[in-house]
C-alpha cells in the first residue's frame, strides 16, 4: 500500500495519517447515511411508487395532475414543490382515475397528494373530540400514531390524554381494515 504523504498541522503533528483518513471516511458515510434517513425530501419517484403499488390503473408515462394539498401542479413545477415537504409528513397519496370516476372535476387523471399542514383549529377540536371517543371506549382501543410512529397498545391511552391542542399539526381518524387508526402529526 502506498504511503500516504503526512501533511504537518499548525502544531507540528501529523494528522491526515492513514487511520485519520479512515475514520474521517467513516464518520462522513455514517453522517450522510443518518442524516438522508431522517430527513428525505418528497420526489416524483417516491410518490409515483407509492401510487403504483395502491393502485394498479397508474401509469407514470402519461399526463397527470398532482394536486399537493389542494393545489394542482403540472409536471414541470412538481419536483420543486414535493421538495418542500419530508416523506415523514405524507398523509395520503390518491390516484384519480379520470375514466373509471368520472372526469370532474380533473380533465384527465389525478394524484392526490395530502402532507400534513397547519389544520384550521375547529378542524383540530372537531378529530380530537372524535379520537377521544374512541379512546373513552374500553372494549377496541385505535391505533395511535404519532409522526408516523406506531404507540405501544399499552401506553397509546396515557400518550394520547398528554397530548395538547396547540402541540397538534394535524390530527384525523381514518378506518384501516378492521381498525381504527388515529394519526397525530406535532408540531415541531
Amino acid at each position: 500500500m502506498p504511503h500516504l504523504q503526512q501533511y504537518p498541522t499548525a502544531i507540528g503533528t501529523p494528522f491526515m495519517t492513514q487511520s485519520n483518513l479512515h475514520k474521517l471516511f467513516l464518520f462522513t458515510l455514517g453522517f450522510l447515511a443518518c442524516h438522508s434517513a431522517i430527513s428525505q425530501s418528497a420526489n416524483r419517484h417516491f410518490i409515483d411508487s407509492i401510487l403504483s403499488t395502491r393502485d394498479t390503473a397508474f401509469k407514470s408515462t402519461h399526463q397527470i395532475v398532482y394536486v399537493i394539498n389542494g393545489i394542482p401542479y403540472d409536471t414541470m413545477e412538481l419536483e420543486s414543490a414535493l421538495s418542500n415537504f419530508d416523506i415523514t409528513n405524507l398523509v395520503d397519496a390518491v390516484y384519480w382515475n379520470g375514466k373509471k370516476h368520472g372526469q370532474y372535476p380533473f380533465y384527465g387523471d389525478a394524484a392526490i397528494i395530502v402532507f400534513a399542514h397547519e389544520q384550521k383549529l375547529k378542524s383540530k377540536r372537531r378529530a380530537l373530540k372524535s379520537a377521544k371517543s374512541l379512546f373513552n371506549d374500553n372494549s377496541n382501543l385505535p391505533v395511535l400514531l404519532i409522526n408516523n410512529s406506531i404507540i405501544d397498545t399499552t401506553i397509546s391511552r396515557i400518550t394520547f390524554q398528554r397530548i395538547q391542542l396547540k402541540e397538534i399539526l394535524y390530527i384525523d381518524r381514518i378506518q384501516f381494515g378492521e381498525e381504527e387508526r388515529i394519526r397525530i402529526w406535532k408540531t415541531k
